[in-house]
């Protein structure tokens, strides 16, 4: 039972919470970069122990799940938010407190230059706009007046000028709490409501998905982007709904303006998905496989899709992605590596798949980044551990029911794994599997807490491979935000 307080936090985890925010300040004006660095990773992670242990394990049943159990599905409620109030609260502090902090120690630039470059961007972006008889060409390379991120970064750096970073910082906070609840739904769409409380703990509580959640970059929205993509899909899978399609559709329209390559990943993994349906789902697989063909058409340059589909240009193209990317001091090693053909790219990727899911590895650290990421990493393989036996486990019993989510992974953890060549790229872009793999995660300690000897009662309406009969509360929950 909770002890008065903020709702859904014990005395105790409030108390470390607060001491742990005040350590976070003193070690960042005090220790500099490495010291802010190393505080917000150990609140974070003593924040993400607690949850595991107070928020999934020691906490009875959510309200939610308790109301729909005293009535019939159709009445249920339409949101659970107040039973995890307490860590939504938690979860957008300590990210204002790591977007202040990092801003302030100049650790923000440290782990990621590009946070500076977008609010370079936006400044160089706002003159473009106060010159139209320019090209954009006559500012500084790298301009796009077509990103959404670039653009929020231009009107914020007109409004507030030099603070631009400190304000989109704050502002991600908020969007990436946001994102962890959506995929906490998803969580709770695919394997029930028990599946909801851990998946939103690991979502908005692990330290790498706070650092890039806190500083000025477009990863904020890009998770959230992906989250809302997947709960629409999902959804849409299981019941029609034009307001489903619309969400889908409007999702896959933002990704060219956000992060474009992720819209040709997740395509493929939805289209996939949507290959593996039963009879009746079959005209609404087409419907949103044509769309796919059709957005993925809008592609240009070097991520266009449509035209070449020799598999010699795909994979060269991957090779010359990967070239680009293996610069610095923590460069893979590039010995062998030929991805333009097959079996070439087949041979690599084994190795591929070790370096992005597994590194930096225990016996080479070379840098105090390495040293800092070190404890999430040796945490992250007990969580990918838990995700791998869960998805093989959905995989052998409800394919059906899980074939989005293991598609959709499987297509970005393919990508990636091709195309990293650095190991401090490939930490950063390995975020997106991370909360993939909570949702996993989540499924997996779910299922372990229906199945202990000692619960005296099961989810709402009996499960299917741990997933409520309802199955409407992840899509319904998304409403209130």
């Amino acid at each position: 039972m909770h002890e008065k307080g903020v709702p859904g936090m014990s005395a105790t985890t409030q108390i470390l919470w607060l001491l742990g925010a005040i350590g976070v300040a003193g070690l960042g004006f005090v220790g500099g970069p490495a010291g802010a660095g190393a505080g917000v990773g150990a609140v974070g992670l003593v924040l993400l122990i607690l949850g595991l242990r107070q928020q999934i394990f020691a906490a009875g049943p959510m309200p939610m799940v308790r109301a729909i159990r005293e009535r019939p599905a159709s009445a249920a409620p339409l949101a659970d938010t107040r039973s995890l109030k307490g860590l939504i609260i938690a979860a957008i502090a300590i990210r204002i407190v790591g977007a202040v902090v990092f801003n302030l120690t100049g650790f923000n630039v440290a782990v990621a230059p590009d946070s500076l470059g977008y609010a370079i961007l936006g400044e160089q972006l706002t003159l473009y706009w106060q010159s139209p008889h320019l090209e954009a060409g006559a500012f500084r390379a790298g301009i796009n007046p077509m990103s959404f991120y670039q653009n929020l970064n231009a009107v914020t750096y007109f409004l507030l000028g030099p603070h631009t970073g400190l304000a989109l910082s704050i502002l991600n906070a908020f969007v990436g709490t946001i994102a962890a609840l959506v995929f906490s739904r998803l969580a709770g769409s695919l394997y029930g409501g028990t599946a909801v409380r851990p998946a939103f703990v690991l979502c908005a509580f692990w330290p790498s998905i706070i650092l890039w959640t806190s500083i000025n970059l477009r990863d904020s929205w890009s998770f959230l982007l992906l989250g809302l993509t997947l709960l629409a899909a999902q959804r849409l899978k299981e019941e029609f709904s034009v307001r489903h399609l619309l969400l889908l559709g409007a999702c896959v329209a933002a990704y060219p303006f956000i992060r474009t390559y992720m819209l040709l990943l997740v395509s493929v993994g939805i289209a996939a998905s949507y290959l593996v349906v039963r009879a009746r789902q079959i005209p609404v697989a087409l419907l949103v496989i044509g769309g796919l063909v059709l957005a993925l058409g809008t592609l240009e340059g070097r991520f266009a899709v449509l035209g070449d589909f020799s598999v010699e240009s795909k994979l060269d193209a991957l090779q010359k992605f990967r070239t680009g990317l293996a610069y610095g001091s923590s460069a893979f090693e590039q010995t062998g590596v030929d991805l333009s053909t097959p079996g070439g790219a087949l041979i690599y990727l084994p190795r591929g798949l070790a370096n992005f899911l597994l590194a930096p590895f225990p016996w080479r650290l070379e840098s105090w980044r390495q040293l800092l990421a070190m404890p999430e990493t040796l945490a992250w393989y007990g969580v990918l551990a838990a995700a791998l036996i869960h998805g093989w486990r959905s995989a052998r019993s409800d394919f059906k029911t899980s074939a989005l989510l293991i598609f959709v992974t499987a297509s970005i953890v393919v990508a990636y794994a091709l195309v990293e060549g650095n190991e401090g790229t490939a930490y950063r872009h390995r975020a997106h599997v991370l909360l993939l793999a909570f949702v996993f995660a989540a499924g997996y300690w779910a299922e372990r807490r229906r199945r202990s000897p000692h619960r005296t009662s099961h989810p709402v309406g009996g499960t299917h491979h741990g997933r409520s009969n309802t199955g409407r509360t992840g899509w319904h929950s998304l409403r209130t935000l």
